[in-house]
């Protein structure tokens, strides 16, 4: 017998009677056939005639159709190996795997024919089964040799994986879960028998939330509940080993972002720390800037969250920060930096000049920095005397007082007590130049020698001075150091410009008024009338000057009278009968240049009137249209209170007498009686020759009227007389009229 699929053998026929053309049949198919001596045939047999197991037929065929001896070969199924895969071992765990065989030709012979067993595993020779405990883990590959009774050869590597005990291989300390974040751990094993299952917790409780699945191990779900859990958990393998280990789930509450304040201002050119904190969720945390741009200069650190740097450019920008836990769980919040320039002095370092003896005042001002700024003060230098630095407004005011180039430091603060300084310079002039002089100039008098010298502050002396617009009344100069002088010779106001230029040729100007005013009026009189006069008279008057005055003068007189009478106040308070010739109160004169007597427009005369007063003549004087005024006091002549004075007296007849009218005045406005006296006829013989009649209260009543007022003391009073008897018995009568004063002249009238 033999197996299909075999090493090539020679096929040997040993019989007799074979002749030259004896050939070997094998299975039909006629072969080469070598003769070894005269009783064996020889034919080489190839795997390819025997590929298939079964019943060979073999004949030995001589000349001619000859079959003889024939008889068959058994072809066996070649060996093959039926076990492919092998179990895998446990370390410390005994080991049995047989390797099974078919075909072939028992008995097998079984050999390592590559690599190694695992460590404390052999093979049996003669079963090929694989004993022993594993000592060592691990994937081991080798080959084993089957031979079997026909000597056919079949090989087949194999690899055993020789794994450790069962054990659970995920952390203890599972990954830190969040409250609403969505969690999922898949928990492993080792060794053991893979696949691993039936997870499970066997003691101790999962988060809420959270739950194992029990065929692949995962732990997933959302927590709801913050703290640590605690739990045993248990998985099996396929060889039933059991491995169990406990585990610890800390749940956190939500990531946030916990820094509530805004980062403080930032400085350019100064070092910027803002750190960013978080709580929640599971560390550690990242962080990044989710949208908007940090300021140029501030970069953020992702491990920590300190925004760190120093800022280069100012401005103001809002930026999204997000901070990312463990667990993939974000947090965002925005934040605003403002990016301010540095802290500094903005006035240039040349402050504006200031003028001695002006008020000044300049501010100093800052930018950059955190305000409000205080603290202004002066660190170094001085500041013109008299001028103070507000430490709260930075304004220096004051008025300085000596001129002169001025240098010093300020230095402020601002709100977080940065400090910045900067040197400045203040130059303070000369005073301003100015005229002091007032601009209406000392009066001058005509003819009269004047000198006045302007006077100017402020400038660089010596001063120069010149006449600008307008003229300098006549007769007077200006002189280029400012003294006005000479002799008026008009009179009137002049308007006039002066300028003043200092050595530095600064000008300043003003406008000055110079009134030339005329000189003193000389002591005048008015003569003519006497200080005592009896009224209803005509006076003459005259003015005469005590000395000549230079320049020709116009003038008035005017009268005015105060009356000083007995009923008074029910008197009138004026006279209307007195007034000068022209039928006025006033009279006009002039009086030439070097001259003392007035010349008057008219006859210089006036009416005394009828009333007791006084006659007040004042006086007055110009020069042009220039006003003279005078020290002599106005004239004052007097009317006295005097009798009635009786001026006619005429007699009229009657039918049954006859009336006698009196016309007279009295300078107290009072009559208080009348006094008749008779003169008969001749041959006639008169019972009454004398008769008084009382005229106080019919002269009360005449003097108290309205229209006696037009009439000053003047009066006309009739009497009426009824006669008894001879009608031409009185020839003549007399009447003489008395007041408080006296009593008037007595004045006759004939009976017609």
């Amino acid at each position: 017998a033999t197996t299909a699929g075999a090493p090539i053998f020679t096929l040997t026929v040993t019989g007799s009677g074979f002749n030259a053309t004896s050939v070997i049949r094998f299975s039909g198919q006629a072969l080469v056939t070598t003769f070894l001596s005269p009783n064996q045939l020889s034919t080489l047999i190839t795997p390819s005639m025997i590929s298939s197991p079964g019943t060979v037929s073999i004949t030995v065929v001589n000349a001619g159709p000859v079959v003889s001896n024939a008889s068959t070969l058994l072809v066996n199924s070649p060996a093959q190996f039926i076990t492919s895969t092998l179990a895998p071992g446990l370390i410390g765990v005994a080991y049995s795997q047989a390797l099974n065989i078919t075909g072939g030709t028992p008995p097998f012979q079984f050999a390592l024919a590559n690599g190694n067993f695992p460590p404390g595993l052999s093979l049996n020779n003669t079963n090929g089964a694989i004993t022993g405990t594993p000592t060592t883990a691990g994937s081991y590959d080798f080959a084993v040799q089957v031979t079997d009774a026909s000597g056919f050869v079949v090989t087949r590597i194999f690899n055993l994986v020789v794994a450790r005990t069962l054990s659970i291989s995920t952390e203890a300390a599972l990954p830190t879960g969040a409250v609403g974040l969505a969690y999922a751990v898949q928990l492993a094993a080792t060794g053991g028998l893979p696949p691993y299952s039936n997870w499970q917790i066997t003691t101790g409780t999962l988060p809420p939330g959270i739950n194992l699945n029990a065929a692949t191990g995962l732990l997933s779900g959302t927590p709801t509940s913050t703290g640590s859990y605690a739990f045993l958990i248990q998985v099996r393998d396929t060889a039933a080993q059991v491995a169990n280990k406990g585990f610890t789930l800390v749940i956190n509450a939500g990531l946030s972002i916990t820094s509530t304040s805004q980062p403080p201002t930032a400085i350019i050119g100064t070092a910027f720390q803002f750190a960013l904190t978080a709580a929640g969720g599971t560390q550690p945390y990242t962080w990044s800037v989710a949208s908007g741009t940090l300021p140029a200069g501030l970069t953020l650190n992702a491990a920590n969250g300190a925004i760190t740097g120093t800022p280069t450019t100012a401005g103001s920008s809002t930026v999204t920060i997000e901070v990312k836990d463990a667990a993939g769980q974000t947090a965002r919040a925005p934040f605003t930096f403002e990016v301010l320039s540095g802290l500094s002095i903005t006035n240039p370092s040349a402050l504006p000049a200031a003028t001695a003896r002006a008020p000044y005042s300049n501010t100093f001002q800052a930018s950059g920095g955190t305000g409000p700024y205080s603290s202004w003060r002066i660190v170094s230098g001085a500041v013109p005397a008299a001028l103070v630095l507000n430490s709260l407004t930075g304004e220096l005011t004051g008025t300085p007082t000596n001129p002169g180039d001025y240098t010093f430091t300020i230095a402020v603060n601002d709100s977080t007590a940065r400090t910045v300084s900067k040197a400045f310079t203040l130059t303070v002039f000369p005073p301003g130049l100015a005229i002091i002089s007032s601009a209406t100039l000392p009066a001058a008098t005509f003819g009269a020698a004047y000198d006045f010298t302007l006077q100017a502050d402020g400038g660089t002396t010596p001063y120069r001075w010149v006449l600008g617009s307008g003229n300098l009344p006549a007769g007077l100069i200006l002189s280029a150091n400012g003294v006005i002088s000479g002799t008026p010779t008009a009179i009137g106001t002049s308007t006039f410009n002066i300028t003043v230029l200092d050595s530095a040729t600064r000008s300043t100007s003003r406008d000055f008024t110079l009134t030339v005013g005329s000189p003193a009026l000389p002591a005048y009189t008015i003569s003519g009338p006497a200080d005592t006069i009896d009224p209803a008279a005509q006076q003459r008057i005259g003015l005469d000057l005590a000395s000549p005055y230079p320049s020709a003068l116009s003038g008035t007189v005017v009268i005015t009278f105060t009356t000083d009478t007995v009923n008074a106040p029910a008197s009138p308070s004026d006279d209307p009968a007195l007034q000068f010739a022209n039928g006025s109160r006033t009279i006009r004169f002039t009086i030439p240049a070097g001259s003392t007597a007035a010349e008057f427009e008219g006859t210089p005369a006036f009416q005394s009137g009828t009333l007791a007063g006084t006659i007040i003549l004042t006086s007055s004087f110009a020069t042009g249209s220039t006003q003279v005024p005078s020290a002599t006091a106005p004239r004052n002549i007097r009317i006295l209170r005097a009798a009635p004075s009786v001026r006619s007296a005429t007699i009229t007849r009657t039918a049954s007498g006859f009336d006698v009218t009196v016309t007279g005045f009295s300078t107290p406005r009072e009559v208080t009686q009348a006094l008749f006296r008779f003169t008969a006829s001749s041959g006639a013989n008169l019972q009454t020759s004398e008769l008084t009649l009382p005229l106080t209260t019919p002269a009360a009543v005449w003097f108290s009227s309205d229209a006696s007022r037009a009439f000053g003391g003047q009066f006309t009073y009739r009497q009426s007389f009824t006669l008894s008897g001879e009608s031409n018995a009185i020839a003549s009568l007399s009447v003489t009229l008395s007041n408080s004063t006296g009593a008037s002249q007595p004045v006759s009238a004939n009976v017609p």
